[in-house]
């Protein structure tokens, strides 16, 4: 019976809430934005960022590729 050497991904989702003043909601969306990529910024190797984000949802496990072991 063959080996297979297969990668699984998991992609998580956070969240984080912003009161943002704008003239407009599209106007809202791109300052939220660009502050939420801002404060994404994990600062180097220190995970200290992800303590202000909330863990939204976890999506369904997916295979990125499968191989045959030799």
């Amino acid at each position: 019976m063959p080996t297979y050497n297969v990668k699984v991904e998991t992609t998580l989702y956070y969240d984080k809430n912003y009161a943002v003043e704008a003239d407009s909601e599209l106007e809202a969306n791109d300052i939220a934005e660009s502050v939420a990529k801002k404060d994404w910024d994990y600062k180097g190797d220190s995970f200290e960022w992800y303590n202000e984000w909330e863990l939204g949802d976890t999506v369904q496990h997916d295979v990125v590729y499968i191989e045959e072991s030799y």
